[in-house]
């Protein structure tokens, strides 16, 4: 029926196929081995939770998913917290859930976000940190994404060369240094080619 609609005019092939197939569930069977078992064709809010929080182990009549660390981790990483998560699964849990995988999204959510990622291009270091008072919050060197990470660490988002330009412009005199700590000292003595003798 479905295939003859397709062949027809009009949008009536979408639900010729909807009434061939069984009718969505939204129950989903958590089991205290941290896997979980759809009894059918899932519905579109708990389609959306297994993507989001569990990890496919088999499908056929029914769905059968795998809750772990890292597919809580992606949970979390995509903004959920511990509680909306655990109210989630309670919301399409039958039998409600099972203290081990509470206790796995818990302990995830614990130690979610302790350690945190930023982008930097360039860094300003000084020993005094009266040197750096000021900068992150001087309105001539905001276009440098300024960051104070530390009393005598800033990270800026620009290059190297334009961070060390815009300080000497506020009349500092920085140099640049290399990964050992280094000063590194750049001879602007253009290189000539020698001619044949």
């Amino acid at each position: 029926a479905a295939g003859a609609a397709l062949l027809g005019p009009g949008p009536a092939a979408a639900a010729a196929l909807a009434a061939q197939l069984p009718p969505a569930v939204d129950e989903l069977l958590l089991q205290g081995d941290l896997t979980g078992i759809v009894p059918g064709r899932p519905s579109e809010g708990l389609a959306a939770l297994v993507e989001l929080a569990a990890q496919v182990e088999s499908r056929g009549a029914g769905l059968t998913v795998r809750f772990t660390e890292s597919s809580v981790r992606h949970a979390l990483d995509r903004g959920r917290t511990a509680e909306e998560l655990l109210a989630e699964l309670s919301r399409f849990a039958r039998n409600g859930v099972p203290q081990p995988l509470e206790y796995l999204v818990l302990d995830v959510a614990r130690r979610h976000g302790r350690l945190r990622v930023g982008m930097a291009s360039s860094y300003l270091r000084a020993d005094d940190p009266s040197l750096l008072a000021g900068l992150v919050d001087d309105k001539a060197l905001r276009g440098l994404g300024l960051l104070l990470l530390a009393p005598t660490v800033i990270a800026s988002q620009a290059t190297p060369s334009a961070l060390l330009a815009a300080l000497r412009e506020r009349g500092l005199a920085p140099v640049t240094e290399d990964p050992g700590g280094n000063v590194v000292v750049v001879d602007p003595t253009a290189a000539r080619v020698r001619g044949r003798a």
